[in-house]
């Protein structure tokens, strides 16, 4: 009896459109270039959907903001009371500026934080550390 894959083009489609997107890198590396995300910067989609993101994950409970790519007063708010979730839950680690503004330190707090997360997906984790501002 001979066993067939199913979708074997369409993995290997996948496959391909992987290594495209992320290259021969496992893990991304962090852009100490990217700029800031909040009111008054060039906000670019994909890093206020991490913002957005982080957000739902760690601070949101049942008040899920859209993870839209838009930086609105709703992700301003939620920026706002994420560094202060930061600053109370890691205590002495971090010390966050609550200004609505994801810097490099509110950025290497976040990525900082979300790689030790069992619960959140990696290559979430992997694109916003391309995406969001950082110090490393």
């Amino acid at each position: 009896m001979t066993v067939k894959h199913r979708g074997g083009r369409a993995g290997a489609a996948a496959a391909v459109a992987a290594f495209a997107v992320f290259g021969l890198q496992g893990v991304a590396q962090a852009n100490p270039d990217a700029p800031n995300v909040g009111y008054g910067y060039r906000n670019h989609p994909s890093a206020v959907v991490c913002v957005q993101k982080f957000y739902n994950h760690y601070v949101a409970g049942p008040a899920l903001i859209a993870t839209d790519g838009k930086f609105g007063r709703e992700t301003y708010a939620a920026t706002r009371r994420l560094q202060q979730w930061v600053n109370q839950t890691y205590k002495g680690q971090y010390s966050l500026d609550v200004d609505g503004v994801v810097g490099k330190k509110t950025g290497d707090a976040l990525i900082g934080i979300a790689r030790k997360d069992p619960w959140i997906d990696p290559v979430l984790v992997d694109n916003c550390a391309v995406a969001l501002p950082t110090t490393h």
